[in-house]
């Protein structure tokens, strides 16, 4: 969350981060595929919250965040909702 943060505090502009840059030529062979929007429906929000635009991302991150934190704190019941 380092890098989120600093973008936030500094945007336009970036701060120097003291970070070690990836390599994706040393990190091995990578594959991608067509995203399972029935699979993984959170997906189609984090679209949603990108083609609304402004701070609808930064929402959808602190939604997540909330929602991460009450599952590890009291094993949040998904299926209840």
């Amino acid at each position: 969350m380092k890098i989120p943060i600093s973008y936030a505090l500094a945007y336009p502009e970036r701060i120097g981060m003291d970070r070690m840059k990836i390599s994706l030529e040393h990190s091995g062979h990578l594959t991608f595929e067509e995203a399972d929007f029935e699979r993984f429906p959170a997906l189609c929000l984090s679209y949603r919250a990108i083609e609304e635009g402004g701070t609808m991302p930064a929402v959808m991150n602190a939604a997540n965040e909330i929602a991460v934190g009450a599952f590890l704190e009291r094993g949040l019941n998904l299926w209840r909702f």
